[in-house]
């Protein structure tokens, strides 16, 4: 948690540096583009890529070197960004989603809901690519071989060294990060789910942020789900769960968007979840026949800095 206050005051130089010898949409050099696969079922995921060198992508999923499907793909003017929604696959299988020719991506889609055979999932927070902050975790992570990633925030930061505000501010940030040597093998590995928490945003925000500041809100919120689309049944809701085969099923909770004020009184009104977010999470708890159930959260259960943390919401902690 150190690191995290650390980020604002003492990076700023290092991370103006290494920006200014990474690639620019806005500056003509030679951009790297990026790509990820999101959102992985037993019948399919999404395909996400953003360029600044084209405005059409060729998309190709292959099964051991034979090309199966064939596509093209547009992408939106002004993100530059595209989504591919691949479905109709075979659950289980392994698939090489080839971009332009060149780019090329693992990624296993789920087992079916019946499959009892072991899995092996990973899951990490808080990636900066400022070279201060270089490490082997990433490396470990690939190393694994785990079918599937699944992300609890800060990823990317966008607060620390040039505070972005804008939507190109945003843009930019992810970008930078999704470019980055280490992100880019993680995403060639496998496929990705991924949720918020407060530094695609700003530092330690809460219910009261979208209203002290709209335009910056918006812009951070719509620059996520350009780079992290979600399948949703409802607007501007991006918790969910999902199973990965019969043993697991995941519950991936939004502990930001839906959250009272940080500093309210811990009384029976305070809520971390959002009083509909919470109740389909004790719905879908109660529901659920996996063995395992897995619950990723955000904010530390136990621990934190001040009262960006579940202890500061510990009435709803104990429901």
């Amino acid at each position: 948690m150190r690191r995290r206050d650390a980020l604002h005051c003492l990076w700023a130089v290092p991370w103006a540096t290494w920006l200014s010898a990474c690639s620019r949409r806005d500056t003509g050099e030679d951009l790297v583009d990026a790509s990820a696969i999101l959102e992985v079922t037993p019948t399919g995921f999404l395909v996400v890529v953003t360029s600044a060198r084209t405005s059409l992508v060729t998309i190709e999923i292959e099964v051991d070197g034979a090309v199966i499907r064939s596509l093209q793909l547009a992408l939106e003017p002004g993100s530059n960004v595209g989504v591919a929604d691949i479905d109709e696959l075979v659950p289980d299988t392994s698939y090489t989603v080839v971009i332009d020719g060149s780019r090329t991506h693992a990624v296993r889609t789920a087992p079916a809901d019946g499959s009892t055979r072991p899995v092996r999932l990973a899951v990490s927070a808080d990636y900066d690519p400022s070279p201060d902050f270089a490490n082997g975790v990433i490396d470990a992570v690939i190393a694994s071989e785990p079918e599937l990633y699944i992300s609890i925030g800060d990823f990317p930061y966008t607060d620390n060294g040039p505070v972005a505000v804008s939507v190109e501010d945003y843009r930019r940030r992810h970008l930078d990060t999704r470019a980055a040597a280490p992100v880019r093998a993680l995403h060639e590995a496998m496929g990705v789910r991924a949720i918020y928490d407060d530094h695609e945003v700003r530092n330690n925000w809460d219910a009261a942020f979208p209203a002290a500041e709209p335009e910056r809100y918006a812009a951070a919120i719509q620059v996520w789900d350009e780079f992290f689309p979600v399948r949703s049944v409802e607007p501007d809701v991006r918790y969910r769960r999902w199973r990965w085969g019969a043993n697991v099923e995941c519950f991936l909770l939004d502990c930001r968007r839906f959250r009272s004020a940080n500093a309210a009184p811990d009384d029976g009104s305070k809520t971390m979840l959002g009083a509909q977010q919470l109740a389909w999470f004790l719905a879908a708890i109660a529901s659920s026949t996996a063995t395992f159930k897995l619950i990723f959260s955000s904010v530390p259960l136990a621990y934190g800095t001040g009262n960006d943390s579940w202890p500061s919401f510990a009435r709803e902690r104990q429901r």
